[in-house]
């Protein structure tokens, strides 16, 4: 069971749902709309984000401030509106679907950099 709780619009703000009144926490802020956003599937300190822009960007928590991969433009200037991120041990994954009608699969985000 997850114990954070992550909402995002034009901002990635998170609350820890173990405590008794949970602090909200941004993470970042950008003038660009987050249309779409996916959590790590083995590491609960990564998300994605899909942004308004066509745009994927990866972030790590722990470093709320550092870009930790970027896809431009991965669906023209379409907004993102799907992401599904898999993993395994002979390597993983991204597929997003865009408002554009395609759906692109790339490994170039997928590398942990923990």
């Amino acid at each position: 069971m997850g114990t954070h709780f992550m909402i995002a619009s034009d901002q990635v703000d998170s609350q820890d749902l173990r405590e008794r009144d949970p602090v909200v926490k941004k993470f970042f802020k950008t003038s660009i709309a987050i249309t779409s956003m996916a959590l790590h599937p083995d590491n609960p300190q990564q998300f994605l984000v899909g942004q308004e822009t066509g745009s994927i960007l990866r972030y790590d928590v722990r470093n709320p401030m550092k870009v930790m991969g970027r896809i431009w433009g991965a669906h023209g200037n379409r907004p993102v509106t799907d992401l599904r991120w898999k993993t395994s041990s002979e390597g993983g994954w991204l597929a997003s679907a865009g408002a554009d009608r395609a759906v692109h699969v790339s490994l170039d985000i997928i590398d942990d950099q923990d």
